[in-house]
């Protein structure tokens, strides 16, 4: 028969506190023990190379239409941020609205018009032109 460990909760504690602490010490960010500071610094040297245009527009995500300002670098929009001088919402956003880049540029989104040709279940559709 199998004869079960008995654990106390300080020692789970302990336990937990060094994992975490491990994890902490190791992220690339951290600046700790273990890093990896020159695979870091690529992308952010690259970054700061480009140059971010900010766009200010409304959201079209849902009826509220707040204001919303975009970042926009090499022509691509990488982060949408609410717009803290539109008066309605104060530059708070809502989910809809944070996940507008990949609504914008996910492979299967809908890029035209469609229109069911089969029964309904059936994923049959044409395009309208």
């Amino acid at each position: 028969m199998m004869e079960l460990h008995k654990i106390s909760r300080r020692s789970f504690l302990k336990a937990t506190a060094l994992s975490g602490a491990a994890a902490v010490f190791s992220h690339p960010l951290s600046g700790g023990l273990v890093s990896t500071a020159s695979a870091a610094e690529a992308p952010i040297a690259a970054a700061a190379e480009e140059e971010t245009k900010i766009v200010k527009t409304c959201c079209r995500a849902c009826i509220h239409n707040c204001g919303v300002l975009a970042h926009v670098r090499n022509g691509r929009v990488v982060k949408l941020e609410g717009n803290p001088e539109y008066p309605m919402s104060k530059g708070a956003l809502c989910a809809k609205a944070l996940s507008g880049v990949s609504a914008l540029y996910h492979p299967n989104r809908n890029k035209y018009p469609l229109l069911r040709v089969g029964k309904r279940g059936e994923n049959k559709w044409r395009r309208i032109s």
